[in-house]
């Protein structure tokens, strides 16, 4: 991350809220065989040192946890590849999802994970997109696409939102674009780092997936929806937040459409072994789908890929027949029983939802300490007040509570203002926070049927799988197991290598 992302800070929010109990010590998974392989993610290539290169894990954050925890106390930067294995395994795992959220979804022994959504014999999922290009002059957009494709700096990506129920095809950003993203980011003043996360698609991350979703809205080319005619709003009411992840990964397909390079250091025992693979990925593979969790007029609704071949209302159907993401029913034991209705939000709900939170706390702290206060004193009220109103990040998820133990006396707040209201006074009490935001984080896990994550993979140079398992390698289809990815911590650094090498020119 640049310094000037990362330094520019006038809200904190590093300890922003009291998180769920902490769970069981995390031990190696045996695999669970609902992850199905069908097209290798990784490739071989031509390393460049100037080419823009992501690393990524090798196990979860918790299995990396547990991996240093091993290393007895030994120096690990002697030597230059002991250097390299040290910053690859490091930065490596700060791509993985915060509290490592998804992992669960992606061990679902019910699940069937592919990368594609399979129809009878056919396999639908993400692809390049290639214009039909006539004999003569080409002019406008079409010729600058077009030029793209052609030096392989870009390309239309199709990208499926499994979740909202249509396909997106992305076309490739320009340089000005990404330029005016990092003054964008830089000029907003909010901590980019991993450190204001809470749980994913919680308030505290709205401003920054706010920019990312609008650059991804910027570049869409067309829709399977007729009548959306690329309108931000529409669009920011129709995607559901599960598919904020997918949003990004299509832009990131479009930029680099024959991948960039990553690097993966192997955490089985670094006393014996240091190697980082050096090798490219293919972002078209890396988008999983659980087979299992559509229903049979969902598939068919999907199969279709043409422009404008949706109506609107099939796709709200779409929605509605979710199997894993319909509404849940959270009951939590306390003077009088409250319940909590939760739903999945919309891409708007989210970001609206949390920029009023985070809003609400920097007027709070600008009344109390004064404009001229200095960073320090305002994020220390940020921390303050932040978690004071815990639960607020959360509203989004939720659509209605109710109070009371008959049905015949029950009241109910469904209004949103009320919601954010009582979500304020409920963060105080223990019991109801805790237990509620540890309930949103099953349930995000549990509604979530895609995502977004790269195979564990067997260490090419000692031989042994980072997982308590092993398949031949290369033969294709075969089972493994999914890492989930923070997409957005991944855009950030190509962000910055790819606007850094603008700059230096």
């Amino acid at each position: 991350m640049s310094e000037d992302i990362n330094n520019e800070i006038i809200m904190d929010l590093s300890e922003p809220t009291p998180t769920a109990p902490a769970k069981e010590e995390a031990t190696p998974t045996k695999a669970v065989e609902n992850v199905e392989q069908f097209v290798s993610v990784f490739e071989d290539c031509a390393w460049d040192e100037n080419a823009e290169t992501i690393p990524f894990p090798s196990v979860t954050s918790k299995e990396f946890i547990q991996a240093i925890e091993k290393i007895p106390n030994m120096a690990m930067d002697s030597s230059e590849q002991e250097q390299l294995w040290v910053e690859a395994a490091r930065s490596g795992a700060s791509l993985t999802t915060f509290d490592d959220a998804l992992v669960s979804t992606a061990q679902d022994p019910d699940a069937h994970f592919m990368q594609f959504m399979k129809v009878g014999d056919n396999k639908v999922g993400p692809s390049k997109v290639k214009l039909a290009l006539a004999a003569g002059p080409l002019s406008g957009e079409r010729a600058t696409i077009s030029m793209m494709n052609a030096l392989g700096i870009g390309s239309l990506a199709s990208i499926p939102l499994w979740h909202s129920g249509f396909w997106v095809t992305f076309k490739a950003p320009l340089e000005a674009a990404w330029l005016e993203l990092q003054r964008q980011l830089v000029s907003d003043k909010i901590t980019m780092g991993r450190r204001t996360y809470g749980l994913i698609y919680s308030g505290t991350t709205s401003y920054t997936i706010d920019r990312l979703v609008d650059f991804a809205l910027s570049h869409i080319y067309r829709t399977t929806v007729s009548g959306l005619d690329n309108d931000k709003n529409k669009l920011r009411s129709l995607i559901s937040c599960h598919d904020i992840y997918p949003l990004i990964l299509g832009v990131l397909c479009s930029a680099y459409p024959n991948g960039f390079q990553y690097r993966r250091a192997c955490l089985n025992d670094p006393e014996k072994c240091n190697h980082v693979v050096e090798e490219k990925i293919n972002l078209f593979k890396i988008q999983w789908l659980n087979n299992e969790a559509l229903t049979q007029w969902q598939m068919g609704h999907m199969a279709a890929r043409q422009p404008d071949s949706m109506t609107l209302d099939n796709v709200k159907r779409y929605q509605q027949e979710h199997l894993k993401g319909a509404n849940r029913r959270v009951k939590i034991q306390a003077a009088m029983p409250i319940e909590f209705e939760l739903k999945v939000p919309n891409i708007s709900e989210y970001v609206s939802s949390g920029e009023r939170w985070i809003d609400n706390i920097t007027n709070m702290v600008t009344a109390a300490v004064g404009m001229d206060a200095s960073i320090t004193e305002k994020n220390d009220y940020i921390v303050k007040h932040s978690q004071a109103t815990a639960l607020r990040q959360y509203a989004h998820w939720i659509k209605q509570i109710d109070i009371g133990a008959n049905e015949d006396d029950k009241s109910y707040i469904d209004e949103l203002g009320s919601i954010e209201s009582n979500l304020n006074v409920l963060s105080a009490e223990d019991k109801i926070r805790t237990e509620l935001i540890e309930q949103i984080g099953k349930y995000i896990d549990e509604s979530c049927i895609s995502l977004v994550g790269i195979p564990t993979y067997e260490c090419p140079a000692c031989g042994v799988d980072q997982k308590d398992h092993s398949h031949a390698k290369d033969k294709y289809p075969k089972f493994t197991s999914i890492i989930p990815i923070d997409v957005v911590q991944t855009f950030f650094p190509l962000l910055v290598q790819r606007t850094n090498k603008i700059q230096n020119r």
